[in-house]
Order: C-alpha cells, then structure tokens, then sequence
C-alpha cells in the first residue's frame, strides 16, 4: 500500500473529505479521530500491513505522519 492510498483510507476513517489529509494534520484537531477511528486503524494495520500495534505505540502519535510510519507505508 502507497502512502497516498493509505491517505485516502484514514480520509475515510475519519470520514472527512476525500482528498483532505497530507499527513501533517494534527490527530488532536481532526473531529473524527475518536477512539472508534483508532479502533479501526489498529484493525485496518493488521488486516491490510501485517502490524500489529500497540496502544503505547498508537498514543504517542500526534500526527497523520505518525500513524503512517507506523505502518512503515
């Protein structure tokens, strides 16, 4: 999976308008990442990049860019 593609599946995450995120965004200042998104993106991470990830790992991101290295996308 591109990073771009990985972009466009936390868009949806999120549920925020396609073609929105470029990574730098603050997690804190999007309205939909709640703990339902992170729920999903630790499934999303198994199911689609093999990681496994866990919540010390997930807390400690800040940003978009954050979440996507840790896929190593």
């Amino acid at each position: 999976m591109t990073r771009d593609e990985m972009l466009r599946r936390l868009e949806g995450t999120f549920e925020v308008s396609p073609n929105t995120l470029t990574g730098n965004e603050q997690l804190a200042d999007i309205a939909g990442w709640d703990s339902l998104a992170m729920l999903s993106f630790v499934t999303m991470a198994q199911k689609s990049c093999g990681v496994r990830l866990g919540a010390e790992e997930l807390m400690a991101c800040k940003t978009v860019n954050d979440l996507i290295a840790l896929l190593h996308v």
